[in-house]
């Protein structure tokens, strides 16, 4: 499962090809690592370039992590980023499926759930 959130192609326009900024996450998401994994999103939208989220090692994830990812998702577009998963670990998914977050998350382009 891979979602995009796309706002503008600065990139192509220019006609450069600019490199992806990868961020992996670690094992453990909780609460304990947002201060760390916050200021790497914050440098890594600050600094233009596209934005890779490496979730495959995930096995444990926290609901303020969950939101953190959140607030990730919504701020890209804002600052017309182009935000991407690759490898997103099952707990992800299953986590941002129980809490009702997986559009929010761009894990899935299918209609939402039942309200």
């Amino acid at each position: 499962m891979t979602g995009t959130t796309k706002r503008g192609n600065n990139a192509a326009a220019s006609g450069k090809r600019r490199r992806s900024q990868v961020i992996r996450l670690e094992a453990t998401l909780d609460i304990t690592m947002l201060e760390s994994l916050h200021g790497q999103w914050c440098k890594a939208l600050d600094a233009g370039r596209p934005i890779v989220v490496d979730g495959g090692r995930v096995q444990h994830i926290d609901g303020a992590a969950l939101q953190l990812l959140c607030a990730l998702w919504r701020e890209a577009p804002r600052r017309d980023a182009d935000l991407r998963w690759r490898n997103v670990s099952p707990v992800i998914s299953d986590a941002a499926g129980l809490a009702g977050l997986t559009r929010e998350l761009g894990l899935s382009s299918g209609p939402a759930g039942p309200t």
